[in-house]
């Protein structure tokens, strides 16, 4: 079993209270740490941008599924 590993932090000035963190695995970089806002906030987040799951760490970090739909995808990196 391969081990993931964080390859980029990422920061956009339209969120600029969270923090990214991209991990790749075997496949495409599909799970994503994020540090931002309590956790409810998290979960509605992950919600309206298309995130396929949520799991909240603490009050703070969460961990964010793929987003499975291809232009909710493209909106949230390059939109």
């Amino acid at each position: 079993m391969s081990s993931a590993r964080a390859e980029v932090a990422i920061w956009q000035a339209r969120d600029g209270d969270r923090v990214y963190y991209r991990f790749f695995g075997e496949d495409a970089p599909t799970v994503w740490l994020m540090d931002g806002p309590p956790a409810e906030d998290a979960r509605a987040f992950a919600r309206e941008r298309g995130f396929r799951s949520v799991r909240v760490v603490d009050d703070r970090w969460a961990v964010l599924g793929p987003i499975t739909d291809h232009a909710r995808l493209v909106a949230q990196w390059e939109g």
